[in-house]
């Protein structure tokens, strides 16, 4: 039941007042400052998808046959 965040879920666990990654060691001790790959494809032709760079915690999107990083979720 593990699946990719969407771009929301992924957004929420970023951190802006931490940099290189911008996300909390405690929670998530192997993170590294990397792009990673939310579920949710840019409105329009399916060609690109956002994600969120846990370098510096900003949200974009970029071309889906790009090669980023990815960080599963799973539910209750």
């Amino acid at each position: 039941d593990w699946r990719l965040p969407n771009i929301k879920e992924l957004r929420s666990i970023s951190d802006e007042t931490r940099t290189g990654p911008s996300l909390d060691k405690a929670y998530f001790p192997g993170a590294r400052a990397a792009r990673y790959w939310s579920s949710t494809s840019l409105f329009g032709p399916a060609v690109s998808a956002w994600f969120v760079d846990f370098s510096s915690g900003l949200a974009s999107y970029s071309d889906k046959a790009g090669q980023l990083l990815l960080r599963c979720v799973r539910g209750e």
